[in-house]
């Protein structure tokens, strides 16, 4: 499955492990779009709250939104995947 993935995104990065094909917060670590938008939506939050609560600038959780939405079938593919390797599904 190919990802939908825009060209310029100004806060989101591929992962250094090419395996991962979703995409990551610039100097974040780890933290990638999907852990935002999880977060986000199984708090209630709204952007700015998400913002806040990861020390983001708002653009960049509307990026991860959008990421998301753009390329749901294969951010949560890759989550199913995890999550069965780690023997959670």
């Amino acid at each position: 499955m190919s990802a939908n993935l825009k060209v310029n995104y100004e806060y989101l990065i591929p992962h250094l492990d090419k395996r991962k094909k979703q995409l990551y917060l610039k100097n974040r670590g780890c933290l990638s779009a999907r852990d935002v938008v999880g977060t986000m939506l199984s708090n209630n939050l709204t952007l700015k709250e998400t913002a806040e609560a990861y020390d983001l600038p708002v653009a960049a959780v509307e990026e991860a939104w959008d990421y998301y939405q753009e390329n749901r079938p294969l951010v949560d593919e890759e989550v199913a995947q995890e999550r069965n390797a780690a023997g959670l599904e």
